[in-house]
């Protein structure tokens, strides 16, 4: 998402006694909470408040935001007029302050960002196509839990082109042992109590990782420092031109959990590379997609998954996955041909959008 300073924020809201608080994210989890308690405090009271979400349209009810900010304007007699917030997250019902985002994008500035990546054309399905694509960047637990339940299935396995991006991570330090990642504790996904000691065996696989990237990008080259707009613009275009390997794509977006709608690169990928897709990410997700006029793909499977999100959302997509994957070649075939039109409306759509927001400029 794209950065905004205080003498920008001054100027959209019309004021000059404006203060912007950053607020830093990381998927669904708020960082550095201390330091943004420490800079909202110290806002004099006569100022307007912009928590400028930095960069990801997390649920600012789910991660705990609001209910902090809500005790410090108790504490310090802050008027609740006073207080804006930036964020990518189209959700108002989300929280009580004002959302500035909208006065600049009429739709999420990924749409727009996506022109970068943008491909006329597909490449043709290959003849020994894989049924399923998995693309993981960041390591989340449902992430890399997704890649070790495909790739220990012989099926599923055959069926599906993995790829990861490479870590600076050290192997040992893995997401689901650190005690701040409340969301990717194993517990949650994997009981301690099951078969074959499944988390001994997953903890394995996550730090020895037998996969690579597809195109030998890692998330350093992705991500540089914090900030977003750093970003390596080439990464969804090399992905896109692999989309001949493989018929559906199992995207998993970086918000969700909680009342948030922000639509990512990876979800816009698969619209630029006319796949059809299952997408873990927050309920309603597929729902609000709709309600852009977008279509998705509730003629090949099931897709009440969408009331869902975590552990169960994860379940339910898992179990798309293993039917398309255990059906016949020509039946995965014909099913990718069946939604093409929709897959090539999406597409004009999203062109719209792009030309739209020009417009709006």
């Amino acid at each position: 998402m794209t950065d905004f300073n205080t003498a920008q924020m001054s100027q959209l809201l019309g004021q000059s006694n404006v203060t912007v608080v950053y607020l830093w994210a990381d998927g669904d989890y708020w960082l550095r909470q201390q330091e943004f308690c420490a800079a909202f405090r110290a806002t004099p009271p006569t100022h307007n408040v912009v928590i400028h979400v930095q960069f990801e349209g997390l649920s600012l009810t789910q991660a705990g935001v609001v209910e902090v900010v809500q005790k410090i304007m108790q504490e310090t007699g802050r008027d609740a007029n006073s207080i804006y917030i930036f964020s990518p997250n189209s959700i108002n019902s989300d929280c009580p302050w004002p959302n500035l985002f909208w006065k600049l994008f009429s739709i999420s500035d990924e749409f727009t960002r996506s022109q970068i990546y943008w491909r006329n054309d597909v490449p043709p399905i290959e003849h020994d196509f894989k049924t399923w694509a998995l693309f993981v960047g960041r390591r989340t637990t449902p992430r890399l839990l997704a890649l070790y339940d495909i790739w220990q299935n012989p099926k599923l396995k055959q069926n599906c082109l993995l790829s990861v991006l490479t870590s600076s991570l050290p192997a040992e330090i893995e997401v689901f042992d650190q005690p701040d990642k409340i969301h990717d504790r194993i517990n949650d996904w994997i009981p301690s109590d099951t078969m074959n000691d499944q988390q001994n065996n997953f903890k394995a696989f996550c730090k020895n990782m037998p996969l690579n990237s597809v195109d030998g990008k890692s998330v350093d080259d992705q991500y540089t420092s914090q900030n977003k707009e750093n970003r390596n613009i080439s990464l969804p275009l090399s992905l896109i031109n692999l989309s001949g390997r493989y018929l559906f794509e199992i995207v998993f977006e970086t918000m969700t959990l909680g009342s948030t709608f922000t639509p990512s690169e990876k979800t816009i990928r698969t619209i630029v590379a006319q796949k059809p897709f299952v997408a873990y990410a927050p309920n309603n997700f597929l729902s609000n997609l709709r309600s852009l006029g977008f279509q998705t793909f509730g003629e090949l499977w099931d897709e009440s998954y969408d009331l869902l999100e975590g552990k169960h959302r994860y379940q339910a997509i898992m179990q798309i996955v293993r039917q398309i994957s255990t059906s016949s070649r020509d039946n995965q075939l014909n099913l990718h041909t069946k939604v093409q039109n929709i897959c090539v409306a999406n597409k004009k759509l999203l062109s719209q959008y792009i030309m739209a927001q020009k417009h709006s400029k």
